[in-house]
């Protein structure tokens, strides 16, 4: 029994509440690695900011160092330099003569142009170093005293007595050539030792950024992993949800239309009704208990649609409707869309404790109408019954008085054309007399005109014992190519009289048939002499064909004046005219009754073609 989808659902019962307990229990325990993987991202990602920044600290250290590592290359370049241009200097100052002339002086101004160079360079380079920065600015003025020595000593005239002199300003220029060379050689040695500081520097700075990109690329790649598969997990639960949720509401409109359906579907009128009496739910029914469509009714009070003189009782029954299994039921009057009085079987049953009720309605109108027809009918057939009897009785008194005239009147019928034939065959015989041409031709038909009527006076007498179902046949089997001999041996006499062929074609294999063996040679006799009779020239053919799905079909054809296809069904007629049709009446007659029939057929080659078919049977008689 389905909930009206108008109201919320039932609370679970207390069976079904247990598996959602059980569920929340356990799913209590997937809050806590749920918590722990949320702070374990969290603090990667802490982690992985942390890293960044020392990664970006180191690679700030790295640049410095490598900067510093330039600064320091560029002052031990400027220094070589600065040393090769004063050794370059010195060198033509030894090879150049005194009182040189300008020419002789070029590559010194070129030598102190390039020093100065240099020592600019330097300084640009060791400016962020005070302690190198003091021994460059003591070596530029060493520099500057040893190029104004190089240039007086080139620029001195030669002159007498100045031996002595020169002699002097070489030892000058020794002293000054040593301390700037050793100023030199400590300004290289400081920037040698500041360079494998700055390398050193600048190699611990490239590892520590190396490991820190290292373990941030990891921690990053991890928990890039992490989100992923936190997003696949998410989006396969969603995904799990939204096919919950569409299957759910799938299921909920089946089970909508499958119970619209058995609502639609009821012969009686289906109804929910809620807590204020209102139709929540109609089926297509209650338009043909009511007159009214489920959709004008729906959301109306139920009881504008019961009789006024039977609302109290409707009300009080439905309100005593009880939950469960058992129903209530009861029967009252409502009111049709037409106005007229409807009796109809209320079965009510609570859907729950929320005072929704579920109702059939069924129209009993109908109902009372044919229980009070029945009961007249019932009347009326015991009535009928009696007559029926007493029918009966005056029939079973009629059909022995039938009986008893048949036997008295069959009697009386067959003596006098029995003591004709007797009589003339005793005159035939000549017993009374010698009988002239004449005597003997009239006579033969006299004999021949009370045999036809003894034959039609005998098949008159079997058909009335037909109708009247007096007339008892023999179901047993019998020899049937011995019956067909015999018939076949007694009339050929008659054919051969009338100058008729005679043909007989019997198979050997026709075994044995089921039925009356008297009363089958008598209908093939009938059959037989109808043939004869019928026929003025040419021949009868007797054909008797072999079994074939348990049937034996034997057929006597005549080349007689046949009869129209129309007229195929009269020839059976017992009172056609000329008497003719009482013989074949009888013998279709006595084959329907074992089981087997006779039907007429226009024959190929003019003529009639009349078939008999019985039943066969292998047994054969003990």
């Amino acid at each position: 029994m389905q909930p009206d989808p108008s109201r919320p659902p039932d609370p679970p019962a207390p069976a079904a509440a247990s598996p959602t307990k059980a569920s929340r229990r356990t799913a209590k325990p997937a809050v806590l690695p749920e918590r722990v993987l949320t702070a374990a991202g969290l603090l990667a990602l802490v982690v992985l900011v942390a890293l960044g920044a020392l990664a970006y600290g180191s690679t700030l250290q790295t640049k410095a160092s490598a900067l510093a590592v330039q600064r320091s290359q560029r002052a031990l370049t400027a220094l070589a330099r600065l040393r090769a241009v004063v050794a370059e200097a010195e060198a033509a100052l030894q090879g150049a003569p005194p009182a040189a002339s300008p020419e002789a002086l070029a590559p010194y101004r070129l030598a102190k142009d390039e020093s100065e160079a240099q020592l600019t360079e330097l300084r640009s380079a060791l400016a962020a170093d005070s302690d190198q920065f003091d021994r460059l600015v003591a070596l530029g003025a060493l520099l500057s005293q040893r190029f104004d020595a190089l240039a007086a000593t080139l620029q001195a005239p030669q002159r007498k007595g100045a031996e002595p002199q020169r002699t002097a300003d070489a030892s000058d220029d020794t002293r000054l050539h040593e301390r700037v060379q050793a100023a030199l050689a400590e300004l290289r040695q400081h920037a040698q030792d500041r360079l494998g500081t700055d390398q050193a520097r600048r190699d611990a700075s490239v590892t520590r950024t190396l490991v820190a990109i290292a373990v941030d690329s990891a921690l990053a790649v991890g928990l890039v992993g992490f989100v992923g598969w936190r997003v696949q997990r998410d989006r396969a639960q969603a995904s799990r949800a939204e096919a919950l949720q569409t299957a759910a509401e799938r299921n909920q409109r089946r089970s909508d239309l499958a119970l619209q359906r058995v609502f639609d579907a009821s012969f009686d009128a289906l109804c929910v009704i809620d807590a204020e009496g209102r139709l929540a739910r109609a089926g297509a029914a209650c338009e043909r208990v009511w007159g009214w469509s489920a959709d004008a009714i729906g959301g109306k009070p139920y009881l504008d649609l019961v009789h006024p003189e039977d609302r109290r009782k409707t009300e009080q029954a439905l309100a005593a409707a009880p939950a469960g299994p058992t129903c209530a039921e009861f029967r009252g009057r409502c009111r049709h869309r037409d106005g007229h009085s409807i009796d109809v079987l209320w079965r009510a049953q609570a859907l729950g404790d929320d005072g929704r009720l579920l109702c059939l309605v069924r129209d009993v109108s109908e109902a009372e109408r044919l229980r009070a027809e029945g009961s007249r009918l019932d009347a009326a057939l015991t009535r009928c019954r009696a007559e029926l009897a007493q029918a009966q009785a005056q029939a079973a008194a009629t059909a022995r008085l039938r009986s008893e005239f048949m036997s008295h009147v069959g009697a009386g019928l067959r003596s006098s054309p029995a003591a004709i034939v007797s009589l003339g065959e005793i005159l035939q015989q000549g017993l009374a007399g010698p009988l002239n041409a004449e005597q003997q031709r009239e006579l033969a038909k006299l004999l021949d005109t009370a045999r036809s009527l003894r034959g039609r006076i005998n098949a008159l007498l079997d058909l009335a014992l037909i109708d009247g179902r007096q007339l008892e046949l023999a179901r047993e089997p019998f020899d049937l190519l011995e019956s067909v001999q015999k018939v076949a041996g007694n009339l050929r006499g008659a054919a051969e009289k009338k100058s008729l062929g005679w043909d007989c074609r019997l198979a050997e294999d026709l075994g044995y048939a089921r039925g009356d063996v008297a009363r089958v040679e008598q209908l093939l006799s009938a059959l037989l002499d109808h043939a004869i009779r019928s026929t003025a020239a040419g021949k009868v053919t007797l054909q008797a064909l072999s079994p074939s799905g348990g049937v034996i079909r034997i057929a006597i054809t005549d080349s007689g004046p046949g009869f129209p296809p129309e007229e195929a069904a009269q020839l059976f007629d017992p009172f056609r005219a000329g008497g003719a049709g009482l013989g074949l009446a009888l013998a279709q007659q006595l084959a329907r009754l074992m089981g087997g029939d006779v039907d007429a057929s226009i024959a190929p080659g003019g003529g009639s073609t009349f078939t008999l078919t019985l039943p066969a049977d292998d047994v054969r008689p003990a």
